[in-house]
């Protein structure tokens, strides 16, 4: 399998990876939670338990790469892609309805290659972690 971090381990992507999900989820998850406490609508349940979720994800992904945990990482991309899944089906419908693509529930193309690229990093990482570093391709600049 091809190493999709230049020049950098898939440990240390994996890393980089979840310190850029909890930056990008924890002001979402603090105006959800400000908000929903304010004005305590039901409506806003659903991104209440979406922001905590994802901020779940995050801890777990960040943990698993500081701890070279097998288990969290599998973990973190098995729930991962079940949410991909689940957020394209909701897209599907919700344009196949005459609804625009919402792009706070990831529709946004950049979005979307993150979540790809994310899903690779990951994979490689797991990848490592079961049969080493043999089991990637490095780049010329990795190999000593």
């Amino acid at each position: 399998m091809l190493n999709p971090c230049c020049c950098i381990s898939p440990r240390i992507g994996t890393f980089c990876l979840a310190i850029v999900d909890l930056i990008l989820v924890v002001p979402f998850a603090w105006d959800v939670i400000v908000v929903f406490i304010k004005h305590f609508e039901m409506e806003l349940l659903g991104d209440l338990i979406l922001a905590v979720f994802l901020v779940f994800l995050a801890i777990l992904l960040l943990a698993g790469a500081i701890q070279n945990s097998q288990e969290k990482v599998r973990l973190w991309l098995t729930l991962w892609l079940v949410f991909i899944i689940v957020l394209l089906i909701l897209q599907i419908f919700s344009i196949y309805h005459g609804g625009r693509v919402n792009v706070r529930a990831g529709g946004s193309l950049g979005a979307l290659l993150l979540f790809i690229y994310e899903i690779w990093v990951v994979y490689a990482y797991l990848t490592e972690l079961r049969y080493g570093p043999s089991g990637l391709t490095y780049c010329p600049a990795q190999v000593v």
